[in-house]
């Protein structure tokens, strides 16, 4: 609190809402109770919405598979430890339960492989082919601040491509 005037103080209090908090309309009070030096008092509420937040992290900012010979197939694997990028893991970062949208893109280089040689899979679940339309993945990704999930991709090099490096997008969304 700091005076304003000899008969005025100004108090600012802040309280960290977690980014996990159940969203809802008026779901949250604020309540103030103020009292002079005669100890007269009053107190006053307002309550506020706190909103719906789809939102998620992927903790890998890119997916190498190394080096790999023409109709081999390389993997990725995934971990639940957002504190290693090499073994990618989606966290949910909003506040109700997510799915997960997946799209993808033809890999570019020396030749073009297409984007469905490449594959991602959930929790051990089986490989699904990117397509270059968004496909959304029922994965139910609870809410929390330990809402974690494994990722793993895979890519298969097919027969008569061009040896090289190549490269794509892929794209991850919370549905």
């Amino acid at each position: 609190c700091s005076d304003v005037d000899t008969d005025t103080i100004e108090c600012t209090a802040t309280y960290d809402m977690q980014f996990y908090d159940t969203p809802g309309t008026d779901a949250y009070t604020v309540e103030i109770t103020t009292q002079d030096v005669s100890t007269t008092s009053d107190t006053d509420s307002e309550a506020f919405s706190y909103s719906t937040l789809k939102a998620l992290d992927l903790d890998a900012t890119t997916i190498e598979f190394g080096d790999l010979a023409i109709s081999a197939t390389g993997t990725v694997l995934g971990d639940t430890d957002m504190g290693d990028a090499a073994e990618p893991t989606i966290q949910n970062d909003g506040n109700v339960i997510i799915d997960i949208g997946m799209i993808g893109e033809a890999l570019t280089g020396a030749d073009t492989i297409t984007v469905d040689n490449s594959a991602y899979r959930f929790d051990d679940g089986i490989y699904v082919p990117f397509t270059a339309i968004k496909v959304t993945n029922t994965i139910n990704l609870a809410v929390g601040a330990s809402s974690l999930n494994k990722i793993d991709f895979q890519l298969t090099i097919p027969v008569g491509s061009l040896p090289g490096a190549y490269s794509a997008d892929i794209g991850v969304t919370s549905e």
